[in-house]
């Protein structure tokens, strides 16, 4: 890989303006996206305050998922006190292996978020429609949609982020890889950087918005109503990511998974935006690399 410090006209032009070629027109796409909506806002905004009343009524309580997120957390915090001791035992160093500590923490976060939705569902008596669709889910139909709405949303989250990366700069804060890009970008061909591509473009998608599209923008939207709600469960997602150039983009990100969830009324529809937001950012990063930017 060449140095991160080489400047532009030493990088890997072709691979620069494709990365440039492709965001412009995922920016422009998304315009027009933006234009045919607003042609017949009216309908939407009355469909909106249909499926926001809709919404009001998933089964999904404020107790339920803060039993989910107890349960979680207990999870992290076991994961993290079982890491500690096999490092003191000297069984496993988790410094010297981040790639497989990427992994270890997915089985204990990710996984365990699936599963534990999964059991309080059970225990709760919450099937799949009413916990997550208002109706059977059309697969084409919800794919389509999150296509649509990720273009949607991207040239709203690629101002803000451009915005907020131009003031961390003004106040002489250097941007950074997050710490999971980071470790992506040091690992050697193999079965655990295929296990994180798995990670980033379909368990971490699916995992996120079940949990805080799918449990727990319900249940807040149930005890504080929506906007609140939508403000709330997306500070929580930008905040858990723990990546500071990143908080303002994620933030921007949440709110449009959240109105498209609500919108649309089926959880299908964040993920695809979610899997398409983490697989563009991937492959940006990938070419940054290649290009030695």
């Amino acid at each position: 890989m060449q140095r991160a410090d080489l400047p532009l006209e030493l990088a890997d032009a072709p691979l620069v303006r494709a990365l440039l070629i492709g965001y412009a027109l995922i920016f422009f796409g998304g315009l027009l996206v933006n234009v045919l909506l607003l042609s017949n806002l009216s309908r939407h905004l009355a469909h909106w305050r249909q499926a926001a009343l809709r919404f009001a009524w998933r089964p999904w309580s404020l107790g339920e998922a803060a039993r989910v997120l107890l349960a979680i957390m207990v999870m992290a915090l076991f994961s993290w006190w079982l890491a500690h001791l096999m490092d003191y035992l000297g069984w496993w160093r988790m410094a010297d292996h981040p790639g497989r500590a990427i992994v270890w923490q997915s089985v204990f976060t990710h996984w365990a978020a699936v599963f534990i939705i999964i059991w309080v569902m059970g225990k709760c008596g919450i099937r799949w429609i009413p916990g997550f669709f208002y109706r059977e889910w059309r697969w084409h139909q919800d794919i389509g949609r999150g296509l649509m709405a990720y273009l949607a949303a991207m040239p709203f989250i690629l101002l803000y982020a451009a915005l907020y990366q131009l003031w961390l700069q003004a106040r002489g804060y250097e941007p950074e890889l997050q710490d999971a890009m980071r470790i992506y970008a040091e690992l050697p061909a193999g079965g655990v950087r295929i296990y994180f591509v798995f990670l980033a473009l379909v368990l971490a998608p699916v995992a996120e918005e079940l949990l805080f599209r799918g449990v727990l923008l319900p249940a807040l939207s149930r005890r504080f109503g929506i906007g609140t709600a939508i403000v709330v469960s997306s500070v929580l997602f930008a905040l858990m990511h723990m990546h500071v150039p990143g908080l303002v983009p994620l933030f921007m990100l949440s709110i449009a998974l959240s109105v498209a969830y609500i919108y649309t009324q089926s959880v299908i529809v964040p993920i695809v935006m979610h899997m398409v937001f983490n697989a563009v950012s991937l492959t940006a990063m990938t070419i940054t690399m290649q290009a030695g930017l």
